[in-house]
């Protein structure tokens, strides 16, 4: 009883003596993680200063300056992204530092979080503001135009209908060839609110489009026709804090276009033909919200489409992945489904990486795979709302920033598409055949920053 008496007495002898010794070492761990970061910070080694800051915050020795001169530290290697992380915690701290606002601003815009770099804006000095020159008077946060046209690749199909039309021993048979087509596009961005955007703009497209009729071995004069597409496109965009955004968007369409109506008379036993004017309404509606996290953003997205020949449904997942923590390398992926009451089930894959060629200079480069009828992408901005079935389409995008305040964009796109013949052997049986071709846009297009 006595031992135990004495090494109890002495367990409790030796934690009361190593106690003070325990207490002491956590400011002398605390000032020495401190004085070498600092030390770090003052000679610009920012590898250094990463390494053993983000060890020390890890391990508990967390405040405002070791937060920021590592937030810094990733800022000036340039990888934006994981600087975010320590500014927005230094900011926990102390939300009234202007110098981590500013860093905060730089990080969000450099990074492509320009959502989250309008909301802290409202949060900058006035000082700060006119060095960066931001004007939040002026509700337009930006002005966008694109034009350019599309090309029907489609020499093969009309040296197939001429071959056709020689060996058939059809009766009737009819097909459509798309020619070429004009694109613009006008919209500008306004910021109702520190947290809110709302974009706001006009499309029209015009197409030219060839009727060919075969009857009786007799071809008829190509009807040549046009079709003219007004569109209204809207979006409202709302930031939410730790790097939340939620888009709801619009899209509506005017299609408007003359064609030519061919029918069997069987009184007198001929084909005739008449044209009739046709006008079409058609409306998109989506909703997407997007998590940016680190070096990683995840975005889910659903659309309803109420377009003439079905209503389409449309849902899907986007990852975005910045290896470098910015812009300088870049990847978007994403899958979706679209489906509709016809029956219809398919799912589209989409590939997008960007690079930084040069200071001023980006190129992206993308495809997407699937059955692109009705298909929507950008936050519904571009609709593919064609009368013909789209299989792929693969572009290529060049950024090159003329200034501060305007971009210059030009992207190339190539989609095979089907189109459709149809043909009879006999008056009862009516067959369709489909061939692909390719079509070809090319869109230049400007923004301007305010």
């Amino acid at each position: 009883m006595k031992k135990i008496s004495r090494e109890f007495l002495f367990l409790i002898c030796y934690f009361f003596a190593l106690s003070p010794i325990a207490h002491a070492q956590e400011p002398i761990e605390f000032q020495k993680a401190d004085s070498l970061t600092l030390a770090l910070y003052n000679e610009a080694r920012w590898h250094d200063l990463i390494v053993e800051g983000t060890k020390a915050i890890d391990a508990g020795i967390d405040h405002y300056y070791m937060q920021m001169r590592v937030g810094i530290a990733f800022y000036e290697s340039e990888n934006y992204r994981k600087a975010i992380q320590y500014f927005e915690a230094a900011r926990q701290v102390n939300p009234l530092s202007k110098t981590v606002i500013e860093y905060l601003y730089y990080s969000y815009t450099l990074s492509g979080r320009d959502n989250d770099a309008g909301r802290i804006a409202y949060a900058l000095s006035e000082e700060q503001k006119n060095k960066i020159g931001i004007n939040l008077k002026n509700p337009v946060e930006l002005v966008y135009m694109e034009t350019g046209p599309g090309i029907g690749l489609n020499d093969d199909l009309k040296n197939y209908w001429a071959d056709r039309m020689e060996n058939s021993d059809s009766i009737y048979s009819k097909t459509y060839l798309y020619n070429q087509l004009y694109y613009t596009h006008v919209g500008m961005k306004f910021r109702l609110h520190s947290s809110i955007t709302t974009y706001q703009g006009y499309n029209n497209v015009r197409a030219g489009f060839s009727e060919k009729v075969n009857s009786m071995g007799t071809e008829w004069p190509d009807y040549k026709g046009n079709i003219s597409q007004h569109e209204y496109y809207g979006n409202l965009a709302i930031a939410i804090p730790s790097g939340i955004s939620v888009t709801a968007a619009w899209h509506l369409l005017w299609v408007d276009f003359q064609n030519q109506i061919d029918f069997y008379d069987s009184t007198m036993y001929v084909l005739s033909a008449d044209t009739i004017k046709t006008v079409e309404e058609e409306a998109l509606f989506s909703l997407a919200a997007r998590k940016d996290f680190g070096l990683f953003a995840i975005q889910g997205m659903a659309s309803f489409g109420d377009f003439v020949r079905t209503k389409t449904s449309q849902a899907g997942l986007l990852f975005y992945i910045f290896p470098l923590g910015n812009l300088d390398l870049y990847s978007e992926t994403g899958i979706f489904s679209i489906w509709n009451q016809r029956d219809r089930s398919d799912f589209i894959f989409h590939q997008m990486v960007g690079v930084k060629l040069l200071p001023v200079l980006w190129l992206e480069a993308e495809a997407t795979i699937g059955n692109l009828k009705d298909y929507n992408e950008r936050m519904s901005f571009t609709v593919y709302n064609t009368a013909d079935k789209i299989n792929y389409k693969i572009e290529g995008n060049i950024i090159y920033d003329i200034s501060n305040r305007l971009e210059f964009s030009l992207r190339g796109r190539y989609m095979e598409r089907n189109t459709n013949y149809w043909y009879n052997t006999d008056l009862s049986t009516t067959e369709e055949l489909e061939k692909t071709f390719g079509y070809i846009t090319l869109i230049g297009g400007l923004k301007w920053k305010f």
